[in-house]
């Protein structure tokens, strides 16, 4: 991966976006990985 390429996780609060990015996270390092999610009222 560049370094100025980014990884965006959309439904990063259900169960496999979850597991998803703590692994993308491991993998990519913290900075690399965007996590992102709608709230439901």
């Amino acid at each position: 991966m560049n370094k100025n390429e980014m990884i965006l996780v959309t439904g990063a609060c259900g169960q496999i976006g979850t597991e998803l990015v703590i692994a993308l996270r491991e993998k990519y390092g913290k900075e690399s990985v965007t996590a992102a999610d709608r709230r439901v009222k």
